[in-house]
């Protein structure tokens, strides 16, 4: 088992491992829609521009 083995190499408790990949999960998906919202301003930005300077 990977967290068996996590704790063989960390020596933290598995309670402690499941609970810190599941806060980086979800600081992962939290990123991921962050970074979408991003590329959707970064594209009507874009669209902007080109409409003002006729590109």
């Amino acid at each position: 088992m990977i967290i068996t083995d996590a704790f063989a190499i960390t020596g933290r408790p598995r309670d402690q491992l499941a609970v810190e990949l599941a806060e980086l999960h979800a600081r992962a998906q939290r990123a991921g829609t962050e970074l979408d919202d991003i590329r959707a301003r970064l594209a009507e930005l874009e669209r902007q521009i080109r409409r003002h300077t006729g590109r």
